[in-house]
């Protein structure tokens, strides 16, 4: 059977990947709705602290979007086909401007149905003032130390700044080996994470700039892979590799509770995992992830990463809690897990219909999720 990459120019198991980060995030930010403070209690709490770790899921789209950039770039020797305006232009059309729409509507949302504080992580989000709103309307949120209207946004504005760091990798990995340049990214900005961990977004995850750099060197080595045995040897290193590095990753994260120094361990893995996949390993894996209801999903995970925050805490205050049917406890977790995830993305997936897909091209729909 033919790959879906070899018939339609489509890689599946990326939309699966992000289907799967996607609902982790979401259920992440369900996990800390209950357990505000991150110490869970209970063996409900224990047995789910793996959902501690959200700033995994960032890291992971982050890497994945630096693949999934690099796909057309690794087949014209490392260029842009149609230039770095172009370029900006289209990555404008396709993460601003549905991002810009989301921000509307949790100002909105953050003005009415959620403008009183819950002891929850959206109170970091009102109220909404005109600074905020201006700073994420410009994209400074990640620059300027002040909350964003919606608490997952800061992330946007970083993707945004890496886009343009973009041709510069290119021109790099043009006139330097690949692998050298990315692992070189991946410590360098690392380590200006580390130094700038109380700083904001900017520099306190600069990590993101290296885990993007991997990314598109996995998408690179892939190509070459598939071109000819002599790069052979990625591919052999890649499924230990992934396996080591993932192992590392959570090491780190529960004992330094850092995630400046797991992101980039972990941006390092799934690299690794993409290049397996990628080159015919790893292929339950790949299997799952190209399953029709994780691509289904995974197409509009951007739509629902902007908007679940508003949706579960929405839920959590008008229905649950107001109700009196549930508290701040395990049982909380519970209920609001499966509800919480169902309802975002069945409203995101409205969301996706109106503010994503008229700005995707057509015949593109479902390949350039980001």
């Amino acid at each position: 059977m033919a790959t879906s990459e070899q018939s339609s120019g489509r890689i599946d198991f990326l939309d699966g990947v992000r289907a799967v980060t996607a609902s982790y995030v979401v259920a992440h930010h369900i996990w800390e709705i209950v357990y505000p403070d991150g110490n869970p209690h209970g063996l409900v709490g224990h047995l789910t602290f793996g959902l501690h770790f959200g700033n995994f899921g960032v890291a992971v789209f982050i890497v994945v979007s630096g693949y999934s950039l690099m796909l057309g770039p690794a087949r014209n020797g490392s260029r842009l086909r149609d230039g770095v305006p172009d370029f900006i232009r289209r990555r404008f059309l396709r993460i601003v401007l549905p991002f810009w729409i989301a921000l509307a509507i949790s100002a909105l949302i953050g003005l009415t149905l959620l403008r009183e504080p819950s002891g929850s992580l959206w109170d970091n989000a009102i109220p909404v003032t005109w600074p905020k709103f201006l700073s994420n309307l410009l994209l400074l949120q990640d620059v300027i130390e002040v909350h964003s209207i919606n608490y997952v946004f800061w992330s946007i504005a970083l993707e945004w700044h890496i886009y343009f760091a973009f041709p510069l990798l290119l021109w790099a990995f043009r006139r330097a080996s690949p692998p050298v340049v990315a692992s070189t990214a991946l410590l360098v900005t690392s380590v200006v994470g580390f130094v700038f961990t109380d700083g904001p977004e900017l520099l306190s995850y600069f990590s993101f700039f290296g885990c993007f750099a991997v990314g598109a060197w996995a998408a690179k080595a892939s190509h070459d892979i598939r071109r000819g045995p002599a790069d052979s040897r990625w591919g052999r290193y890649a499924t230990p590799g992934a396996g080591l590095l993932l192992l590392a990753s959570v090491l780190i994260a529960l004992t330094t509770r850092s995630y400046q120094l797991a992101d980039p361990v972990l941006g390092a893995a799934v690299a690794c995992a993409l290049v397996a996949m990628s080159t015919g390993r790893l292929r339950a894996a790949r299997r799952v992830l190209a399953s029709r209801p994780l691509v289904w999903l995974g197409a509009s995970s951007y739509s629902l990463y902007l908007l679940h925050a508003p949706v579960i805490h929405a839920l959590f205050v008008h229905v649950f809690a107001r109700l009196g049917l549930l508290t701040y406890d395990p049982l909380s977790l519970v209920v609001l897990l499966p509800v919480g995830l169902v309802a975002a993305i069945l409203l995101t997936r409205v969301f996706y219909h109106v503010a994503e897909v008229p700005f995707i091209p057509k015949k593109k729909v479902v390949a350039q999720a980001p």
